[in-house]
């Protein structure tokens, strides 16, 4: 018999949510036979939310965290999708959403420093933003609380990828998934990206 595939939708959010997002989250399509939950944190300081979400998946019987960030803006097939890709650590190529728009993965250079990159098929990175990414329960099992925190001038996510991989998980990015990230203009997407590289040019 087949093990039921559960997944616990992670929501860190201020209060109020923009009505593409709750739309794409209405929409937002699980396998057959399968459970899926939300939980959303309110909570201003992002690593304080993202941390009392994973206690809720830790203190569950939930096999899946999938962390959707309220500004972005997804097709229905975005957990089916990532689920299909069978990695324990999988996110989507995201752009910021203040200039100059660039990704939010990254790839460590021969110098230690993290650059920003795009890719263009299922890649290994080193750090992704959380904005919708798919992470297995044992990802959080193996790494010391607080799984997420500020450490110097690097962000929740990166630190919390650093974690990931001396842990020996792997990162993940899909770029064929459809999403936008909500910003200075109306939707941040990578047809986006690339109009604002060719404008600046």
């Amino acid at each position: 018999m087949q093990k039921e595939t559960s997944v616990l939708i992670g929501v860190p959010h201020l209060g109020i949510v923009d009505f593409d997002f709750a739309f794409s989250l209405r929409n937002l399509k699980a396998p057959e036979g399968s459970k899926m939950a939300i939980f959303g944190q309110k909570r201003t300081i992002i690593h304080q939310a993202r941390n009392i979400i994973v206690n809720a998946l830790l203190e569950s019987d939930y096999e899946w965290l999938l962390f959707i960030d309220s500004d972005q803006v997804f097709e229905p097939d975005l957990l089916l999708k990532l689920l299909e890709t069978k990695k324990d650590f999988v996110g989507t190529q995201i752009f910021k959403r203040v200039k100059p728009y660039s990704p939010c993965i990254s790839r460590v250079d021969n110098k230690g420093n993290l650059i920003s990159i795009m890719v263009n098929e299922l890649s290994e990175v080193d750090s992704i933003g959380m904005g919708a990414t798919l992470i297995h329960r044992k990802v959080f099992e193996k790494i010391k609380k607080p799984q997420f925190e500020f450490i110097g001038e690097k962000g929740e996510d990166i630190v919390f990828c650093e974690k990931a991989k001396k842990e020996g998980f792997k990162i993940w990015c899909d770029p064929n998934i459809e999403i936008s990230h909500i910003g200075e203009p109306p939707k941040i997407d990578k047809q986006y990206f690339y109009d604002n590289i060719n404008n600046t040019k």
